[in-house]
């Protein structure tokens, strides 16, 4: 047996191999007797009595403080600006016993004090609870978004930012779209990425946030009015909307912004819910099959939810290839005309067509690479 081992044995109650966890207990125990505390955290009126041995284990935030070069070095108390106090507890807590609650309440001051004081096993936690708990009433919430953002953690903040992006028509319908900041509202609503399959339902959701505070947001519908694509949207229907909407009506400039064809002709992205099935050939027999006629979109339970008749020039389009950028559908080639290509709008149902081919093709593929 070595020297290390004996020196265990003789401690009462202490197993072998447990020398680590039975020392910390002793440590967390000396921090509530008040054995050899030697400094105070304070934050917002908490006092958290400590080791400075123990915190500078934990991370280099704190034995940088306490090495001697800063004033915090000789003080008994310190205040820690930035933080809650809750937060700053639990950090201590986490320092002698390497455990940590994350909850849906704490997990934004835990990650704002944890990032802070540079202790990263807590700010991964965080980060990782987020991604988990990522949803329609998580992802415009400070401690998403824009609080990934704000502590440079690019990967969730591009995860909240693609998720409130794609999930449009749900999240606009939360309680944390409605207590969005205007600023951030109109960065989101002007997103290319944006996905609403009707203008309609952009203009219903900047109008249902005015209204969840008129007096104050009545100023503000001006310039959010400006971002809604009023061009791709039914005219007669539009008129309608407002004829029959007080507050709408009295915006300035609103018959302009409406009339103004120059501006927003693109119309949004299509929701990725869905799958559009073309060209091919139907039917499972010699005698039952034929070209596909029609563009199908389906569910992604694959219900039919909408069919149209593609130009008579692709029906009978057979060994074409295709692929999708920007949620428009290209394709290329077939029996009838190989070296065609057109493209296809999904938001608007129409066709283009594109330069022909220099070389036909026939039962070939085709890839989008880089959009």
């Amino acid at each position: 047996m070595d020297a290390m081992a004996r020196v265990w044995r003789k401690i009462p109650g202490v197993k072998e191999n447990c020398y680590a966890e039975w020392f910390f207990e002793q440590l967390w125990g000396f921090r509530f007797e008040g054995h050899l505390v030697d400094v105070t955290l304070c934050a917002e009126g908490r006092e958290i009595p400590c080791h400075r041995l123990v915190l500078s284990a934990c991370t280099d935030y704190f034995k940088a403080m306490f090495s001697g070069a800063h004033s915090e070095s000789k003080k008994d108390k310190i205040e820690i600006g930035g933080v809650s106090g809750e937060a700053l507890e639990r950090l201590v807590d986490f320092a002698y016993t390497f455990n940590i609650r994350i909850s849906s309440d704490n997990v934004q001051p835990l990650f704002e004090a944890a990032n802070m004081l540079q202790i990263k096993y807590v700010e991964e936690s965080c980060e990782e609870f987020l991604e988990k708990k990522l949803g329609p009433n998580t992802c415009l919430r400070t401690c998403n978004w824009a609080l990934a953002d704000k502590l440079s953690y690019p990967h969730l903040s591009a995860l909240a930012r693609s998720y409130a992006l794609k999930k449009f028509e749900k999240v606009c319908r939360t309680e944390e779209f409605l207590q969005l900041p205007v600023r951030f509202l109109k960065v989101y609503i002007s997103d290319e990425g944006l996905h609403a399959r009707e203008e309609e339902r952009v203009l219903e959701a900047i109008m249902r946030w005015a209204r969840h505070d008129l007096k104050e947001r009545q100023r503000h519908l001006e310039e959010l009015l400006a971002c809604v694509r009023f061009s791709c949207m039914d005219q007669s229907s539009l008129e309608k909307i407002i004829e029959t909407d007080p507050v709408l009506s009295e915006v300035p400039g609103i018959k302009e912004l409406i009339n103004d064809g120059s501006r927003h002709v693109r119309p949004r992205m299509i929701q990725q819910e869905e799958i559009i099935v073309l060209a091919g050939s139907r039917g499972v027999s010699p005698i039952e099959s034929g070209a596909n006629e029609s563009i199908y979109r389906l569910n992604l339970h694959c219900d039919v939810v909408d069919s149209n008749l593609m130009p008579r020039s692709l029906r009978d389009s057979e060994a074409c290839a295709v692929c999708v950028v920007n949620n428009d559908i290209i394709l290329t080639g077939g029996t009838v005309s190989p070296s065609q290509a057109v493209r296809y709008n999904s938001s608007r149902n129409s066709w283009i067509k594109l330069p022909s081919l220099r070389k036909g093709r026939l039962w070939h593929g085709m890839a989008a690479v880089n959009g």
